[in-house]
């Protein structure tokens, strides 16, 4: 099992480029990209892009990219121009302020715009295969750390659905006690009615027949129990798993949900309310579950 949230980075270094590629990982629906830091290098971003959804299924994924060419890697251009507006003001400078050193070369050359620097044109396919280097280092970063959530979630995720059963074992204990306490309370209601008449224990147990159906709630029971089963062994398993998880929560939800509008007992609604929180701490992690 693998959390949603995550992050990772890598770096490659050579006498051309340093590359340093982050990547972060959020909680989404389905797997959204998206590429920073890219544009002057645009031919590689679809290249990052697929490489990440072939290594993960699920999530909200920025990939930041930062490039730095090296000396090696600039061409330098003099815009003599600007050097020459340069000079000549400095040169009016020092005669106003009557000084008589000469102007050095390496003051004219650090002025803003005299000297540029242009990346010498890189080839395509070395660099972008220098940047699934730096974002393969950065995703299996991201994905132990996804792994290590996943792996707490998990353990959360296990007990509240340990308790989830303990208390759909409750109900189903309590919803079969009731049975025999809902003919005895129907015998006595009716005997108070009837005062010595004898009771047709044909059509008691037919009374007590139609009213145990409407609360009948075995059907449901026997759901519930099959959906925490299978909930049970989705834990354990090594491949994305949310999306069935959330459907299974929701399965979960129904049921309880029927359960609590079919029984009328205090005891049983309590327990409904009880079995309602541990699913919503399930659903609460459920949704950082890859």
């Amino acid at each position: 099992m693998q959390s949603m949230t995550g992050y990772g980075s890598g770096v490659v270094s050579d006498d051309l480029h340093h590359i340093t590629i982050e990547t972060k990982s959020v909680n989404h629906r389905y797997l959204e990209v998206k590429c920073r830091g890219i544009q002057a290098y645009s031919y590689a971003e679809e290249p990052l892009i697929t490489s990440v959804r072939q290594m993960l299924s699920r999530g909200s994924v920025l990939i930041h990219v930062n490039i730095v060419s090296s000396q090696q890697n600039k061409k330098i251009t003099i815009n003599k121009e600007i050097a020459s507006n340069v000079y000549q003001n400095l040169k009016q400078l020092t005669s106003h302020l009557e000084i008589d050193n000469e102007i050095p070369l390496s003051l004219i050359c650090d002025q803003p715009g005299v000297l540029i620097y242009d990346d010498i044109e890189t080839d395509q396919t070395q660099l972008t295969n220098k940047l699934q280097v730096a974002l393969k280092t950065s995703l299996d970063a991201l994905i132990v750390m996804r792994k290590n959530e996943g792996n707490r979630l998990n353990k959360d995720i296990k007990n509240h659905i340990k308790e989830l059963l303990a208390l759909t074992f409750d109900i189903e204990a309590n919803v079969s006690n009731r049975i025999d306490s809902i003919k005895t309370r129907l015998e006595e209601r009716i005997a108070s009615l009837l005062d010595d008449h004898t009771l047709d224990q044909s059509r008691m147990a037919q009374e007590v027949a139609i009213l145990v159906d409407k609360q009948d709630v075995s059907e449901e029971i026997v759901r519930l129990k099959s959906h925490i089963e299978q909930f049970e062994d989705l834990s354990n398993f090594d491949e994305p798993i949310g999306r069935r998880m959330d459907f299974l929560v929701q399965e979960l939800g129904r049921e309880i949900n029927t359960i609590g509008s079919k029984v009328q007992s205090e005891s049983i609604t309590t327990q409904v309310i009880e079995a309602k929180s541990q699913l919503e701490k399930i659903r609460e992690q459920v949704q950082n579950v890859e």
